[in-house]
């Protein structure tokens, strides 16, 4: 009888063969990111051996090391780590001249990072921009509020670029509060009081609150025109002196996979409360965006939310808690609370257009809400 133990042996080594392959192909696939861990409580480029928080920002967008922070990474699937301890951090480096780089004023986020606190909760760890907004000013005041620190060149706390991010690797800015930013921009493209993110980035904001932040356009506590996730967080006491108390929720033009793809903005257990807009919506905006260069379209706002509530908030205009306008703008929601929010407009808790958008809520508690411009008090 023949043996086959030299056939069973060859086989055993092409298995291992293919197995060292397979591995070695895997190896170089992977790609390493850099956990950056913050240690400068001052908000300071110093070029010493301590890491600010915008120094950290700064090396994870241009993957070099900037102070004490070592380098973050570049490549497919590359998310660096910045680790916030608990503590407040306030901005300081302003400047007349904005810039796009966390240089000065704003920390402009250009590429995909993990930015977390590292408390026990969002109020552990806090980035102020020092606006010092007084506290519950929306109902009943009516009146706007004013930043008690003076200085001329206050800016919000976070700005995301153009296209940074994707669905499988998004920007996530988790467990921490951003809290003081300012926005006195003059042009409809400004806003967001306390974060904006532009058109084509992904972004999860995890375990947050976005608190007592101030723009005189769009969005007091956040200007979205990317794709925008928030889940488990609080957002109040922010003003807009245009639309959005909390959140402006803009479509505007998009181009992904070679066609225009509308914005989305995610609520999950979101909370929403003590917020004020001087124009619509004091607690959530949400509209359809320019035209696209070209396209001969414009895109549409589309909100979608789930286990949320949109408590106390007021508007000058419409929609005490929620006010979309505009053709093919869409909100839906599932167990949803809007209760006790005040416009002088028409719709107390809700305002839409109903014959050219889509506004679709179950499961929901639409209640005593308030408004003066109309019978409409919940819708």
């Amino acid at each position: 009888m023949r043996s086959n133990s030299g056939c069973i042996r060859i086989k055993q080594y092409l298995y291992i063969l293919s197995f060292l392959f397979i591995s070695l192909f895997i190896f170089n696939q992977t790609s390493f990111s850099t956990t950056i861990t913050v240690n400068e409580p001052n908000d300071a480029i110093n070029g010493n051996v301590n890491c600010s928080l915008r120094e950290a920002i700064r090396a994870a967008n241009t993957n070099s090391a900037v102070g004490g922070c070592p380098a973050g990474q570049s490549g497919p699937a590359v998310v660096d780590v910045i680790q916030v301890p608990a503590g407040t951090i306030t901005l300081s480096r302003f400047n007349a001249s904005a810039d796009d780089d966390a240089n000065f004023g704003d920390l402009d986020i250009t590429d995909e990072v993990e930015i977390v606190g590292q408390g026990t909760g969002p109020g552990d760890t806090i980035i102020d921009g020092d606006c010092q907004l007084p506290y519950s000013f929306s109902v009943p005041t009516n009146t706007e509020p004013f930043c008690a620190n003076t200085e001329t060149n206050l800016e919000r706390i976070f700005e995301v670029s153009p296209n940074v991010g994707t669905m499988a690797d998004p920007v996530i800015i988790a467990s921490l509060t951003i809290r003081g930013g300012h926005d006195d921009g003059s042009d409809d493209e400004d806003g967001g009081g306390g974060i904006f993110i532009h058109t084509g980035s992904v972004v999860n904001l995890n375990t947050v609150i976005i608190e007592r932040n101030k723009t005189t356009q769009r969005g007091g506590g956040l200007r979205n025109f990317g794709k925008t996730r928030i889940n488990f967080s609080t957002i109040r006491e922010n003003f807009s002196g245009n639309r959005g108390g909390a959140i402006s929720n803009i479509g505007g033009p998009i181009i992904e996979n070679g066609g225009l793809s509308d914005h989305l903005l995610t609520l999950f257990k979101v909370l929403i409360v003590d917020n004020y807009a001087a124009a619509s919506g004091g607690g959530i905006s949400n509209e359809r965006g320019p035209q696209s260069t070209g396209s001969g379209n414009d895109q549409q706002g589309t909100i979608l939310a789930v286990s949320s509530t949109i408590f106390w908030n007021q508007s000058d205009g419409d929609g005490g808690g929620i006010n979309q306008e505009g053709d093919g703008t869409s909100f839906e929601g599932n167990n949803l609370t809007i209760v006790n929010n005040q416009t002088d407009g028409n719709g107390g808790g809700i305002n839409f257009q109903q014959a050219t958008n889509s506004f679709l809520v179950r499961n929901t508690v639409i209640a005593l809400n308030e408004s003066t411009g109309s019978v409409q008090e919940d819708c």
